[in-house]
């Protein structure tokens, strides 16, 4: 079956742009007419040839029949005779399902029968502009390549077609017919707007080139202050260290901070381009903790905490017990060397446990400092555990620590303890400091705002992921079997979920896990190939220190994870 578009396109070249909004009907007897067009010159674009007038002639009398009849008595002529009378185009506009043949039959009945109807066959208030639309956006030929869309302005204008001087003269009667501009008026407005276009690319080509080199020098401009703010964010980190130093006194080695890249300190971290302060020491300093080289850093943790340090900025660490609130913190400061030390806020320690108390000794009083004083006066990380267990005036004494300014000591003669340059303070808590929103920490208590608002960097701490707790067992005790990694994991898993949703009270941390390995280690060696070694293993690490409630839950759980 030919198709609509290429019908046109042989019937008549330039009426594609006639399909664009209105596209033919591809139902009915119009079929049967398109079957029957078989125009392939396309120079016939006039309807003279006989097939086309038959064929026509025969769809509006099956359709149409009383129309068909009206016409031949208008017209005093056979319909074959009228069709003189008609417009090729408007056989086009109802093939092409633009018009139906009841309006077509209105249009031509409408018209005078002394006069073509090409000025009468499209009513203005329909036809007029969707001819004129259409014919601004038409496309011609694509496939074929003859005509290259010219953008102007939004605007989509077809390059002008070479038509013969009898096509233009046709034309320009057509759409003179259409109250629309002349061929000829468009193809000299198309041409002129070519040259426009083209004095434009020029124009654009000259401004591209200009605006390329200003990029390029922008470009330039803006990698040069890229690395200057490279080198100055350096110096900057490295500034409050460069005459950190501490003078030995027999107890304590000297030691000094040299800026090392953070990839060196922390494997991780190689991808990223900074540098964290490491404390050298020319000996054994008693307060630093030890590297464990099997521990697993969370990056976004690390991060933050290593911002505190390089901003000296006051960190909260949030989350349930047994998630490595403090391991975090103090794994930090074995990889920074740095002294390490750790306050324990449970409920019972009193404003003297913090900050001092007299004492005797040979018979005179003398003033004993407590633990911050001397934290402050070193340069040590120091974490304040649990400090949402803190007493109300306990924590009143800690502000002007945690603003960094002085400790007054009353009870020492209103003695001020200045901190270090590079103490640094660390909180932790279970919960967010508003008291206890899990039901699981009784002890915890609000704190006033005041005192939290001076914790300007927060993390919250979740447990380690299921995949991460597997590598933490393997890291430890690589003689573990797949199978007993994959079972304590899963084991630890379903405690941890049930820790959180408050089914037992007793949490289980990476400290209980490795526990539970370690023994079953040690079971394997006495009850060699024994199935039951890893339940054992979880009974006396887990299910024995159990309260009675718990212990129900958690038996449970082991006798369903760990079957032998």
């Amino acid at each position: 079956m030919t198709d609509f578009n290429k019908l046109a396109e042989e019937i008549y070249p330039l009426c594609n742009f006639m399909f664009k909004d209105n596209g033919p009907s591809t139902s009915g007897n119009i079929e049967d007419l398109v079957k029957e067009i078989e125009l392939l010159d396309p120079d016939k674009w006039e309807m003279k040839g006989k097939d086309v007038k038959h064929a026509f002639k025969r769809y509006i009398k099956e359709v149409n029949p009383s129309g068909y009849e009206a016409i031949e008595k208008k017209f005093e002529r056979t319909f074959y005779k009228s069709l003189d009378l008609i417009p090729p185009f408007a056989v086009l506009f109802v093939a092409s399902g633009a018009v139906t043949h009841e309006e077509f039959v209105e249009v031509v009945l409408d018209a005078p029968s002394d006069a073509q109807i090409i000025p009468n066959f499209v009513p203005e208030d329909k036809f007029v502009k969707t001819l004129w639309d259409m014919y601004r956006h038409w496309k011609l030929f694509t496939e074929e390549g003859a005509f290259k869309p010219i953008n102007i302005e939004g605007l989509s204008i077809p390059k002008i077609p070479e038509l013969t001087t009898e096509k233009k003269t046709t034309l320009d009667h057509l759409l003179t017919s259409f109250e629309a501009p002349k061929w000829t008026d468009l193809e000299k407005f198309v041409r002129e707007s070519g040259k426009i276009q083209s004095r434009l690319a020029q124009e654009a080509g000259k401004i591209k080139e200009l605006s390329d080199r200003e990029i390029a020098g922008l470009n330039k401009q803006l990698k040069d202050m890229s690395s200057a703010i490279s080198r100055m964010s350096k110096e900057l980190a490295a500034k409050p260290f460069e005459d950190a130093k501490v003078i030995g006194d027999g107890t304590i080695p000297n030691g000094k901070i040299v800026m090392k890249n953070v990839g060196d300190v922390f494997p991780t971290l190689k991808k990223l381009a900074m540098e964290v302060p490491v404390w050298e020491w020319d000996g054994v300093h008693p307060d630093v903790p030890e590297v464990d080289p099997n521990y697993i850093f969370r990056e976004e943790l690390l991060i933050r905490a290593i911002y505190a340090v390089l901003t000296n900025q006051r960190m909260y660490l949030q989350g349930h017990t047994g998630s490595g609130k403090t391991t975090l913190i103090e794994q930090l400061a074995a990889h920074l060397n740095w002294p390490f030390m750790r306050i324990n806020f449970d409920s019972e320690i009193t404003r003297m446990d913090l900050i001092g108390r007299d004492t005797l000794q040979d018979g005179k009083s003398v003033f004993v400092d407590g633990m911050l004083p001397r934290a402050m006066s070193g340069p040590y990380i120091c974490v304040f555990d649990e400090l949402d267990f803190c007493r109300p005036d306990v924590s009143y004494v800690m502000q002007a620590a945690l603003e960094g300014n002085g400790l007054v000591i009353t009870e020492d003669g209103g003695r001020v303890v200045h901190p270090d340059p590079n103490f640094r303070m660390f909180g932790t808590g279970n919960t967010v400091g508003q008291g206890d929103e899990h039901g699981m920490y009784q002890g915890a208590r609000p704190q006033s705002l005041a005192f939290l608002d001076r914790f300007t960097i927060w993390a919250k701490v979740e447990y380690l992921t299921e995949k991460d707790r597997k590598e933490l067992l393997k890291r430890h005790f690589p003689v573990l079997s797949d199978e007993e990694a994959n079972t304590i994991t899963k084991y630890s898993t379903e405690h941890l979920d049930a820790f959180e949703k408050a089914k037992v009270l007793q949490p289980i941390s990476p400290r209980g896990m490795l526990a539970i390995a370690r023994s079953v280690i040690f079971f394997n060696s006495v009850y060699p190939m024994d199935k039951k070694n890893l339940h054992r293993a979880l009974t006396q690490t887990i299910v024995d220190r159990a309260t009675e409630a718990d212990g129900a839950v958690l038996k449970g759980l082991v006798d369903r994870v760990a079957k032998g």
